[in-house]
């Protein structure tokens, strides 16, 4: 595209914009792609991009698969072009182009992998038009922006050029009908030993075939909308899947991709990451690294402490979990992790940052009423505890999912609820947030562990 006055003027404001962040330690993750467009609305058809160029979106999953590909890249010497420090939306995109070229953005790096939010996929594929897409998954997310499926998988069909190698999670018929006579790589998780389905949550997205609308039949329902599915009516059915596990022992998964089999180290056991791995196995090997590389290097791709960590304290456990703003999906299955997990004593669980839609309290708490508070409602977790203006909300949906009152606490803040939260008999506190103060919860994580080495 021709690069105007307008587009000189954008970057060079954009650019300073960055230089006064930096000298006041503040990270702005997308203002000066803010300011950018703002300038030149059609920068982002303007700057240059890296040669070859991975763009992962889904509703859940795409930020950890993004800053897992990215650590790969790092460990084999090679720059990328990517926004792992912010935002993946169409300002934070912009930022990140600008942050990975030249000064005039005449020339990028090799390789760029963006995480891109799907309604912020239009505008970025379209300009961009990446080699590959990376779909992790699409389910019901935040009321406020993209409750609908069907919604946001007509934005990305649209949003996808046709010069686009897709990767699919072959397990969730809604993303991996995208494109259908599109190239594509898929991934998935086979039926595990002994795993059970999970046919009680509360939401499921396909119930009936999206090409006849008869009801479809699960063959195996791992949870959600999640498994292999097929239509007796139309013949509609699951994809294959191209790279798969098998198998799960130990910190080991079994990957299967064609005739070959191959042993990959897993950071965490649960179903969440196995996808995630899965995801970024197949990513990397269809771009060109051979799987002995990716599995030499795979023990030093690990989540991200935003996302969980582990600390002990006074041989108690606080395990950090984020279980993303109002998302009903993300946060059911953390709880069916936690309520599955019996190696970690009596439990008591806070949820923290759940209210807040871009700093203002939500007048929206249906969400609610579509995870799985039920998954909680075991013997080892003994209490739960709600640090939000809305903790009565929290509350009474908890009772009604067969809590007694006297194991639910709440309070107005992070920090209130970190203090009056009941600790004793305790062996480990699960604290569970959003991404929209992480100051207060840090706060209210120190108050934790103060009071953990008290005890």
């Amino acid at each position: 595209m021709k690069k105007t006055v307008r587009y000189y003027g954008a970057v060079a404001i954009a650019r300073l914009s960055r230089l006064a962040l930096k000298a006041t330690g503040r990270k702005g993750t997308h203002f000066p792609g803010e300011i950018a467009l703002k300038i030149d609305p059609q920068i982002l058809g303007s700057l240059a991009r890296p040669k070859k160029l991975i763009v992962v979106t889904g509703t859940n999953g795409k930020t950890t698969v993004s800053n897992m590909l990215i650590d790969f890249f790092k460990s084999q010497n090679i720059e990328t072009v990517n926004n792992n420090y912010g935002s993946n939306i169409l300002q934070g995109n912009v930022s990140a182009l600008l942050a990975g070229s030249n000064f005039w953005s005449t020339e990028s790096k090799e390789w760029g992998i963006l995480e891109v939010d799907e309604l912020s996929c239009e505008k970025v594929c379209a300009a961009l038009k990446p080699d590959y897409i990376v779909v992790t998954n699409l389910f019901r997310d935040s009321y406020r922006r993209n409750a609908h499926v069907d919604f946001i998988f007509e934005k990305l069909l649209k949003s996808i050029p046709k010069e686009s190698h897709l990767i699919l999670n072959a397990d969730d018929l809604i993303s991996s009908r995208l494109k259908t006579t599109q190239e594509k790589t898929t991934f998935g998780i086979d039926r595990l030993p002994l795993e059970e389905e999970n046919r009680q949550c509360l939401i499921n997205d396909l119930v009936v075939c999206p090409n006849c609308y008869h009801p479809l039949t699960f063959d195996f329902q791992r949870y959600h909308h999640l498994g292999k599915v097929h239509c007796e009516a139309c013949g509609v059915h699951s994809l294959t899947t191209d790279y798969k596990v098998t198998n799960v022992v130990g910190d080991y998964a079994t990957v299967l991709t064609g005739n070959h089999t191959y042993s990959i180290r897993i950071g965490h056991h649960n179903m969440t990451s196995l996808y995630n791995m899965i995801a970024v196995v197949t990513v990397l090997n269809v771009v060109g690294f051979s799987m002995d590389s990716i599995i030499k290097q795979f023990d030093s791709i690990k989540v991200v402490k935003s996302r969980f960590d582990e600390i002990t304290v006074n041989n108690r456990r606080l395990i950090m979990m984020l279980a993303k703003d109002q998302n009903p999906v993300a946060n059911t299955r953390v709880y069916d992790y936690i309520g599955h997990r019996r190696d970690v004593g009596n439990v008591g669980v806070l949820m923290m940052n759940q209210d807040n839609q871009h700093g203002e309290l939500s007048e929206n708490v249906a969400w609610l009423y579509d995870a799985n508070f039920e998954f909680l409602l075991k013997p080892h977790i003994k209490r739960l505890g709600f640090g939000t203006h809305r903790y009565l909300d929290y509350c009474a949906r908890c009772e009604m999912a067969g809590f007694d009152s006297d194991q639910l606490y709440g309070a107005i803040s992070e920090q209130e609820i970190a203090m009056k939260f009941p600790l004793e008999g305790l062996d480990t506190v699960y604290l569970l947030y959003g991404t929209k103060d992480e100051k207060k919860v840090l706060e209210a994580k120190e108050i934790l562990i103060d009071r953990f080495k008290k005890m």
